[in-house]
């Protein structure tokens, strides 16, 4: 008894091909975005945190620092998105210089 081999037709690897290309392109999708929130609600309880810092500072010395980097350690110099924090030296306040971020 002879087996015979049966082919595929092409229309069956053009699905599955399909279909695994879009599997992928979903996952990565969803990675960023939720690597996008993640950076977020890190940027967020920084600048929480900063700006508590600052609020001590001046409770403490009566007097605006002159600079964030001298009282919280530098590595708070950058945000979660790697661009600088942008300090106000007038009003105290401190901001993100990531465009989308920086009325929070």
């Amino acid at each position: 008894m002879e087996l015979r081999r049966k082919t595929r037709p092409v229309w069956e690897y053009f699905v599955v091909s399909a279909i695994v290309i879009a599997t992928v392109w979903l996952s990565l999708a969803l990675y960023a975005k939720r690597d996008q929130v993640y950076k977020e609600k890190i940027l967020m309880q920084e600048l929480i945190m900063l700006r508590n810092e600052i609020t001590a500072y001046v409770l403490e010395h009566r007097m605006l620092p002159k600079s964030p980097l001298s009282i919280v350690p530098s590595p708070w110099s950058h945000d979660p998105f790697g661009n600088a924090y942008h300090y106000n030296e007038e009003t105290g306040y401190i901001q993100s210089t990531t465009a989308p971020y920086q009325n929070w």
